[in-house]
């Protein structure tokens, strides 16, 4: 373990081989074709960073918030307006992930762990996805790590509370302006920030201190955000996405099941009932859509659990097939998985008559990843399972807060419209505890391959 700890070379390697591979795959497979790169959500982040370029300001817009928007006219006005500079960038950034986690893993775990994470990480298919797509997926993963990272050394024995505290508000800070998935954890991280420097007995002072550095870059940042929404729309909503996923989809997908009626149809019912409301300003239909789904919401409790429990299952088990756009941007992703069940089931002749070669082997590379999935939720089992057998305690609420971050994200993305893409900001939380369960396997097989030698090495003097 100790050699391991001093052959530093090892971490940069990783990050220096995987920033190779992943811009080799860039420069080789990319023909200049923006479908390669995009999806229908990247408008929404072009626009506002286009007019923030052009006008100075954002635009019109309350669907979106500033983060990648300014991430993207930074790099317009460095590099001009190539959408291939955002993914070569976002490439390079990419390399961060590896380091947070090699560093979550190193501190929480071991050297091994440490090394077995970075690898992990850097070879990640769903990191991939998203790291060659104009979306905010990798943005936001790298800022979430951040809050991680800095929460992992202040809930633990770390002195510098208050530089940490201010620290861990500016990262959640960021990645809230960068996609608003985040937006809740304040309160969540704020509570358990409260219990945990009153059981350190760190004195009101200090306490109230910290409360004020960890909270007040989202009253800066984010509340700026909503007061600029309040002048320009009249409402402080963060963003209108809060109501549309609860007007559209939550309530939708709900009202779908009781009239077993097509989508469609649910969501013409709904424009409907939104239409009779006259001519509605954003901010009149933002609140209109959330209290009437709210209060629908409200009166159908049981529906609503069996919408978040099926929308847990696609989260966590469904494995994400994004990546095969850049390499066949107008392939059709549904045709490309009952093409991928086709082959599973042996129906070798049917998947080579109706499917290319190339696209065939996309099909042959994509099977493998639901076992590795599956493999990666043994792997934290096993290590959770080992957890009480370390030295947990200087680390156990380092622990707490980790696992909390993944359930305050399960539970804010579980619902009708969730797929693997919403898993990304905790897949770096999940491959730590893998890479754990996975160097306590290789421990394991290292001691009983010991006991096997160790016993014929005695036979063997005995014969002698």
């Amino acid at each position: 373990m100790n050699k391991l700890y001093q052959q530093r070379w090892i971490l940069p390697a990783i990050v220096i081989v995987a920033l190779v591979l992943k811009l080799s795959l860039f420069f080789i497979f990319y023909h200049g074709d923006v479908h390669q790169i995009t999806q229908p959500d990247s408008e929404g982040y072009l626009a506002p960073a286009k007019s923030l370029i052009m006008n100075g300001n954002y635009g019109n817009i309350l669907s979106r918030t500033p983060g990648y928007p300014t991430f993207i006219a930074i790099l317009f006005v460095l590099f001009g307006q190539h959408l291939s500079a955002i993914i070569i960038t976002q490439i390079i950034l990419s390399s961060l992930l590896t380091i947070q986690g090699y560093y979550l893993a190193r501190r929480l775990f071991s050297p091994v762990a440490a090394y077995i994470s970075a690898i992990l990480i850097a070879i990640n298919f769903l990191f991939l996805s998203y790291t060659l797509m104009v979306l905010t997926d990798l943005l936001f993963a790298i800022a979430i790590g951040f809050v991680f990272l800095i929460g992992s050394y202040l809930f633990s024995d770390h002195p510098r509370k208050l530089w940490l505290s201010f620290s861990l508000g500016l990262a959640l800070a960021t990645a809230t302006l960068i996609r608003p998935v985040s937006y809740y954890l304040l309160i969540p991280l704020s509570v358990g920030a409260l219990w945990y420097f009153v059981h350190l007995h760190f004195g009101w002072r200090k306490t109230i201190i910290s409360l004020i550095l960890l909270t007040l870059p989202s009253i800066i940042f984010i509340g700026g955000w909503q007061v600029r929404n309040q002048l320009l729309f009249g409402t402080y909503a963060y963003t209108s996405i809060t109501a549309n996923n609860l007007y559209w989809y939550y309530m939708g997908n709900i009202i779908q099941k009781q009239q077993h009626i097509p989508f469609d149809e649910v969501k013409q019912q709904l424009m409907t009932k939104l239409q009779k409301q006259g001519s509605l300003s954003s901010a009149q239909e933002n609140d209109f859509m959330t209290r009437t789904a709210v209060a629908f919401l409200f009166q159908h409790p049981k529906a609503l659990m069996k919408q978040m429990l099926k929308g847990f299952s696609h989260l966590m088990i469904s494995s994400d097939h994004s990546w095969v756009l850049f390499f066949d941007p107008h392939i059709d992703l549904a045709t490309f998985n009952q093409a991928k069940r086709d082959l599973l089931h042996h129906h070798f002749s049917q998947s080579f008559a109706q499917n290319s070669l190339s696209q065939l082997l996309l099909i042959v590379t994509a099977i493998p990843m639901r076992f590795f999935l599956f493999l990666t939720y043994l792997l934290i089992a096993l290590g959770i399972v080992m957890l009480p057998k370390t030295d947990m305690k200087k680390n156990r609420v380092s622990h707490l807060f980790l696992l909390g971050c993944v359930l305050y994200f399960i539970l804010v993305s579980s619902s009708s419209i969730s797929y693997a893409r919403f898993r990304s900001p905790f897949e770096l939380i999940l491959l730590i505890y893998a890479s754990f369960g996975l160097s306590g396997l290789l421990l394991w097989l290292k001691q009983q391959r010991a006991k096997l030698v160790f016993p014929s090495s005695i036979k063997s003097l005995d014969g002698n």
